[in-house]
C-alpha cells in the first residue's frame, strides 16, 4: 500500500501508476491476488458474480531496498556537490524510507537528478 510520502515522491518525480481495474470480489474467496473469473478471461461471468462492482486502483512501482540504496547513492553524490555530507537520523526502516524518501523531494528540482531517480523506476524519457 503506497501512502501520501510515496504518492508524493512519485509524483514529484513524474513516476506514474498503473492503473488496475478489477473486481471487488472478496479476496477472501480466491487464493491469489485476482478474481479468478479475471484471471481465466471469464469477464462476463465475473460481471455477473461480482454484479458489475468494479473499482479502479493505481498501483504504483514498488519501492525496493536496492532503490533505496541507490536513492542514498543519489543524495549521498548530491550533497558531497553541496560540500556537505549526507547524514541519515533514520533509527528503523520505515523511518530510513521516509527520510530518503522526503530528502529526495529536494532534488527533484535539478534535472540531473530527477533522471536518476526516474531511470530507477524504469521511466528513463523525461
Amino acid at each position: 500500500m503506497t501512502n501520501q510520502l510515496e504518492k508524493q515522491f512519485f509524483d514529484t518525480f513524474g513516476i506514474k501508476p498503473e492503473i488496475f481495474t478489477g473486481c471487488k470480489l472478496e479476496k477472501n474467496n480466491w487464493k491469489e491476488d485476482t478474481c479468478p473469473f479475471e484471471k481465466d478471461g471469464i469477464m462476463e461471468l465475473c460481471h455477473k458474480v461480482c454484479k458489475y462492482a468494479f473499482t479502479e486502483r493505481e498501483i504504483y512501482p514498488q519501492i525496493t531496498d536496492r532503490i533505496l540504496l541507490e536513492l542514498i547513492c543519489i543524495l549521498s553524490c548530491w550533497h558531497l556537490d553541496e560540500r556537505e555530507p549526507y547524514e541519515i537520523t533514520s533509527i528503523n526502516i520505515e523511518q530510513l524510507k521516509n527520510q530518503i524518501l522526503s530528502d529526495s523531494l529536494y532534488i527533484a528540482k535539478h534535472a540531473k537528478a530527477k533522471h536518476k531517480v526516474r531511470i530507477l523506476f524504469g521511466e528513463n524519457n523525461d
